[in-house]
């Protein structure tokens, strides 16, 4: 005797195709349970990938902005390196030029004739017509060019000009020509540029003191 669906009594068991098909309703309902898990999973997974990835994005980021920052506090760094006891820096560079306007300027026309007068003499040639053009004095020294001949044998008047050039005072040879040549003997003229320091005190005195004895 079959029982209406769903109708049950104690003590008879049910039929093959109704446990088939509870066992398949069941089944169903587990796969669905695991569908969803699943498809949890997944959507973990996925969001998990993402911020792993917005995490390796900006911690690269971070590096590449510290790597700047670095690179801008060492470039800073070098550029501030010169300025690093410019003090010190300027007040030695002050006592080297003091030393320079006391010791390689001359301070008279009479200096310079002086010295050149002596480098000719020690180079065996000969210096002549020498004319002296002084500028407005600026910040104590005045600017003095000094038009000349020289003559001699060559490697002579190489010597002059080489020894002009490294005299203790401050000459420079500003311009150079040929103005004859002739059995081994040469003739340059010469522009010589030098600038004239103020007296020293003590050699001011002494002119001052000389100049009022009768």
């Amino acid at each position: 005797m079959r029982l209406p669906s769903g109708i049950t009594v104690p003590g008879i068991t049910m039929s093959n195709e109704a446990r088939r098909e509870s066992m398949r309703k069941a089944l169903s309902l587990i796969n669905l349970h695991f569908a969803a898990a699943g498809l949890l999973l997944l959507i973990c997974l996925y969001f998990g990938v993402r911020l792993f990835l917005v995490s390796g994005n900006t911690g690269t980021q971070g590096d590449e902005a510290i790597v700047i920052a670095q690179s801008r506090v060492a470039a800073a760094e070098v550029a501030a390196k010169p300025l690093r006891g410019v003090d010190t820096k300027l007040g030695e560079s002050e006592s080297e030029a003091n030393r320079f306007y006391e010791s390689r300027l001359p301070y008279a026309y009479s200096d310079v004739a002086s010295s050149i007068g002596g480098i000719a003499k020690a180079s065996n040639v000969r210096w002549s017509r020498a004319s002296y053009v002084q500028t407005v004095p600026t910040n104590g020294v005045t600017e003095l060019r000094i038009d000349g001949s020289v003559s001699g044998e060559y490697r002579n008047v190489a010597e002059f000009i080489n020894a002009v050039e490294r005299s203790k005072s401050f000459f420079l040879i500003q311009t150079l020509a040929l103005s004859g040549a002739q059995g081994g003997l040469v003739n340059l003229q010469l522009r010589i540029g030098t600038y004239l320091r103020e007296p020293m005190p003590s050699f001011a005195a002494a002119q001052a003191t000389a100049g009022s004895k009768p």
